[in-house]
Parts: structure tokens; C-alpha cells; sequence
């Protein structure tokens, strides 16, 4: 069992919440391969199994918000859960306003004309189809590299390490991926599952956050860890050229969150843009 555990700072409501998966036995179909891990492992946000609500609503945005007609590419994010804020002797002494509301999590996605399906606009498009279009773009990757593992029936969606690739059958060898500095880097015995390639993404363009994710590390979900990590974007790029721009202006305060990089972007003022070497990306409403 996997514990998963959110941080809010100190802006924001505090709040903990905690996701568990279970990696399930493979179907009688599959191989399953038994292995013996030997390093400690560590997870953070990046780098873990979603909880089971933060899949579905990652699923959910697949089926229902991501763009199958944009024209360049558009970042964005949304509150995915709001929290009342307690009152507190801070709010009595400095007035702030107890019925405020905050988000929990946050949806941050990417939209990209390589996401567009024929026709787009003109019908409704399956959770299958926008996902298959997904899987064609995120399918460059290799053994040892990070992939996620997305399985819409049990609405889960977790990072897994690719250990083998089976052309012959269209399947991929899948084991769970860890941060122990070597393969797994997981203490114990776990199963390593073969799947079929349709559901294996070498990275994926959406991905629930708490709010206090500054800007050093939302830089690395966007680019990518490195070549056998790649991030949101589809291909990978060195995160030091991946910057936040505000009104034209780079944000040089990397601590800066995502909840605040969320209310520039919501305000009739404020022009938010994530830049990628030369290529200005525009942050959308």
C-alpha cells in the first residue's frame, strides 16, 4: 500500500489529504514477473500514483475540457476542490474575510494542436478517442524510462517504469517507479505487469497539484525530469529554459505558487505567459 501525502502552505487553508493505491494483480491474461527490490523509495507529486479522485477528475478533464480544435498551444489551470477557511486570530486581528474560499487542488493542463482529432468541432469525442490521440503523441519512450500508466476502467493513473517493450504482442512491460536512484528504487516484492501499449503515455498533459507548487517545480512538470522523464509538453526540454513571464516580465521569485500564478492568470490585468525557449505560451482563462 502507497501512502500519498499533499502539503498546502501557509496562503492557503491548510489541508492534508491522503491517496492510497493498491498496484492490482495483472489479469490472467498477463505475464506477471515477480521481483525483488532492494532501495528505499520517496514520492512526491511528480512522481506518484494519482489518488483515486485525482484521476478521475484528470479523466474527467480529458473527456470534457481538453481542446481537439485549438490552433497553438494554451496552458491553464482550475480549482479542482474548494475549502472554507477557518477563522483564525490572524483573519480577527488583520480583517481577512472568514467566508474566503481557496482550492485544495488544482487541474494544470496543457492544449495543444497536436491534441486535435478529424473533424474537430463537429462531434463529441469519446474519453477513448481523446485518449488514443494522446497515446500517439506520448508514445516515445523507451526500458528505463518513466511513463504513466492510465487505465480509464479503474480510473487510475499512476507512474510506472517501463522494464520491457513486446512489439510482437503491443504490449509493455511495466514495473512501479521510485526514487531510490536505480530501477524502482522500492524496498520489497512487488509485481511488474504487462500491459497493452494503448495504455501506456510517455507523458500526459494534465496533472493534479496543491496550490503552494512553486513555479522551480512546476518548470520540471512542465519540461520533464530528463530524457527518460519527460513532462506535460510533449517532447522533452531542459527546464532552465521553461520560465513564467507576468505582463511580459519573467517572475524571478521561483517560490511563487501555483495558486497565485492561478489568480494572476484569472484577473482582467494580469497577462500570464509560460515561456519555452523562444515560444511564448499563452496562460488561458
Amino acid at each position: 500500500l502507497i501512502f500519498l501525502e499533499l502539503v498546502d502552505d501557509s496562503i492557503f487553508h491548510r489541508h492534508r489529504p491522503h491517496s492510497s493505491m493498491i498496484l492490482r494483480p495483472p489479469p490472467s491474461t498477463t505475464r506477471s514477473i515477480s521481483s525483488t527490490l532492494t532501495r528505499n523509495f520517496q514520492w512526491h507529486h511528480h512522481n506518484s500514483s494519482m489518488s483515486h479522485s485525482s484521476s478521475s477528475a484528470l479523466l474527467e478533464h480529458i473527456a470534457k475540457r481538453m481542446k481537439t480544435n485549438n490552433k497553438f498551444p494554451t496552458f491553464s489551470a482550475y480549482a479542482l476542490g474548494v475549502t472554507a477557511k477557518p477563522r483564525g486570530l490572524f483573519s480577527w486581528f488583520f480583517g481577512r474575510d472568514p467566508g474566503e474560499w481557496s482550492p485544495d487542488l488544482a487541474i494544470f493542463a496543457l492544449d495543444h494542436p497536436d491534441f486535435n482529432l478529424i473533424d474537430a468541432g463537429t462531434q463529441s469525442y469519446s474519453l477513448s478517442q481523446r485518449l488514443s490521440a494522446l497515446n500517439a503523441l506520448y508514445s516515445n519512450y523507451a526500458p528505463g524510462d518513466n511513463v504513466w500508466l492510465v487505465e480509464p476502467e479503474d480510473e487510475r493513473i499512476v507512474k510506472m517504469e517501463v522494464i520491457d517493450i513486446y512489439k510482437d504482442t503491443q504490449t509493455v512491460a511495466v514495473g512501479l517507479a521510485g526514487q531510490g536512484g536505480g530501477r524502482f528504487g522500492h524496498s520489497g516484492r512487488i509485481s511488474v505487469r504487462e500491459v497493452p501499449m494503448e495504455n501506456i503515455f510517455g507523458g500526459f498533459p494534465a496533472i493534479a497539484l496543491v496550490p503552494s507548487v512553486p513555479i522551480r517545480m512546476l518548470k520540471r512538470i512542465i519540461a520533464g525530469k530528463d530524457k527518460k522523464d519527460i513532462g506535460i509538453w510533449p517532447e522533452y526540454v531542459a527546464p532552465d529554459r521553461v520560465w513564467i513571464e507576468v505582463n511580459r516580465r519573467k517572475v524571478e521569485d521561483e517560490e511563487i505558487g501555483l495558486g497565485t500564478l492561478v489568480r494572476w492568470a484569472s484577473s482582467e490585468t494580469d497577462d500570464v505567459v509560460v515561456r519555452i525557449g523562444r515560444e511564448r505560451i499563452p496562460w488561458v482563462k
